[in-house]
């Protein structure tokens, strides 16, 4: 199961989605994302920070869900031109 940005972000904000998420890879352990994603996630924390959507803290516990997520994942690595 292939997971971008637009899935994780919202899951690692809404606390009550961290339990649809340990759900959903208790189904399909396969959990891949691309090797860019982390850097991604990170950006739209803060952008939502910084637009005061989260709090400080918040933008920690999406943080910490996120390193739970990436420790588990297997990643997709830039393929032929793109890492050039």
């Amino acid at each position: 199961m292939f997971w971008d940005a637009s899935a994780i972000v919202p899951r690692c904000i809404d606390g009550s989605q961290i339990k649809v998420v340990k759900g959903i890879l208790k189904k399909d352990s396969s959990m891949t994302a691309g090797w860019g994603s982390v850097v991604e996630y990170h950006s739209a924390f803060a952008r939502l920070r910084r637009d005061n959507v989260l709090k400080h803290s918040e933008e920690d516990q999406t943080k910490h869900f996120l390193a739970i997520l990436t420790s588990t994942w297997g990643e997709i690595g830039p393929r032929g031109n793109i890492r050039n």
